[in-house]
Order: structure tokens, then C-alpha cells, then sequence
């Protein structure tokens, strides 16, 4: 990181801080960096402002600079969700959901999948993370809550999963 970019960064954390998005915009949306965190900083600032579309947008373009950012690839697939793009935001997050330790997107693949009434996919994506999260993480809970409420369709609808 070059020292303009690490004073953006400094400056653009400050600003994010005292939640003055507005101003972390106008330091960044010029800028010309490929860095993904002043481009991920860009993106959060759109997005806590409701700019969704130029959040995304942000994010594109740090995924086209830094394609193995999961953290982008992630929220990226989070925007298309929202905006009804199941199909776009499932290609996001399945190679996501395959990496040992990326329970975020495994997760986002079993609720998406049960909301849409995909719940044979729910049930094993539930199984798949039910396999790789610690009986302790922060999250267990819900996985549980979920996989009650995927069991619970597929027995009213007569599934044998």
C-alpha cells in the first residue's frame, strides 16, 4: 500500500468511526485505488447511506481487482439477494460455501434456499455446516432454529430427508 492510499485509509477510518459516511464518500468515491480495503470502505459507506447501487457497484469493482476477496464476494452476493437475484448471488456465494471455514456463506446459501422453498438444498446445506461449526459458535443457535424450520416443511410436505 502506497503512503497516499494508507492516508486515505487512516482518514477514511477516522471517518467511518464517528459514522460520518457522507464525508468518508466524498474523501474515497474519486479515487482511483485498486486497494480492497479503501474500495471495501467505500462500499460499507454507500451501503449505511442506502446508496445500495453504487455500493455494489463498489464492490464489482474490488471483486474485479481482488477476486479472491471473500468478504466481497460475500456482501456482493448479500446486494443481489436483496435485489432478487437468487440465481447471481448463489454463484457468489457456492464456492464460498465449499471453503472450510467460510460458515457465512454456507449459511447464507441453507436460509435463502429455505425461503425459496428449496428445502431438500436447505437441508443440506444445514447438514453440511452442521458438520463444520464449532457446537460453540456465536451462530449455532440459528443454524439450529433453521434446521427446525427446514425439518418442519419437509415433514408438512412430505419429504423423506
Amino acid at each position: 500500500m502506497d503512503s497516499q492510499d494508507k492516508e486515505l485509509l487512516r482518514q477514511a477510518s477516522s471517518l467511518m468511526k464517528q459514522q460520518d459516511f457522507a464525508g468518508a464518500i466524498s474523501l474515497l468515491k474519486n479515487t482511483s485505488s485498486e486497494n480492497e480495503l479503501l474500495l471495501g470502505l467505500l462500499s460499507a459507506a454507500y451501503a449505511e447511506v442506502g446508496l445500495v447501487a453504487e455500493a455494489e457497484a463498489t464492490l464489482d469493482r474490488l471483486v474485479l481487482f481482488h477476486p479472491e476477496n471473500h468478504l466481497a464476494l460475500f456482501q456482493l452476493g448479500m446486494f443481489k439477494y436483496q435485489r432478487g437475484l437468487s440465481d447471481e448471488a448463489f454463484a457468489l456465494w457456492k464456492p464460498l460455501a465449499n471453503q472450510p471455514l467460510d460458515l457465512a456463506a454456507a449459511f447464507a446459501l441453507a436460509q435463502a434456499h429455505y425461503e425459496q422453498g428449496l428445502i431438500e438444498d436447505a437441508y443440506n446445506y444445514v447438514q453440511s455446516l452442521k458438520s463444520r461449526m464449532p457446537a460453540d459458535h456465536a451462530a449455532m443457535g440459528r443454524l439450529q432454529a433453521l434446521e427446525s424450520n427446514v425439518l418442519e416443511v419437509a415433514r408438512a410436505n412430505g419429504l423423506d430427508i
